[in-house]
């Protein structure tokens, strides 16, 4: 926006429906742009997401996976949480080491238990091999960023939260 376009006496007004693909520009004191949709906006804004509120879902989201995983222990090795696309990704490693059906349909209710729970922190919780931390970050597009639950000694450079 121009200089000479500022008037802060007009509100600035976007519309939900009308505006929902319309790119957003915000700009902070510090001059970092984000760009984002308006139907982005909105929804943030709906949830009154902040910084801080975002970090402690974080924070809740991992200790509940850390106590689910402790508490399914018998079926579970290891839990990873990184970013997937905009939101956090968990992964769940069986003890079995392969795909295990009895475990699938666990993560599946934790997946929506989460969910609903922690709604400001959106968050897919999937199970997958266990596997050398490199064929893991090949399957997950990225670096397993914290090892949430299990030993650490399969895990390099994992940061416990």
């Amino acid at each position: 926006m121009a200089a000479s376009d500022h008037d802060p006496s007009r509100p600035l007004h976007l519309d939900a429906k009308q505006d929902a693909d319309r790119v957003v520009v915000l700009t902070p004191e510090d001059e970092d742009r984000f760009v984002r949709s308006c139907a982005w906006v909105v929804e943030a804004t709906k949830l009154g997401i902040s910084r801080d509120v975002w970090l402690r879902e974080l924070h809740g989201l991992l200790s509940h996976v850390r106590a689910w995983a402790q508490k399914h222990s018998r079926l579970v090795k290891r839990a990873y949480a990184t970013h997937r696309d905009a939101q956090v990704a968990i992964y769940v490693v069986p003890q079995a080491g392969r795909f295990d059906f009895d475990l699938s349909e666990k993560v599946t209710e934790l997946d929506l238990e989460v969910a609903e729970k922690f709604q400001a922190c959106p968050c897919d919780v999937l199970q997958m091999p266990d596997k050398p931390l490199a064929e893991l970050e090949q399957l997950t597009g990225n670096h397993l960023a914290i090892l949430i639950y299990g030993d650490g000694s399969a895990a390099q450079s994992q940061v416990a939260p």
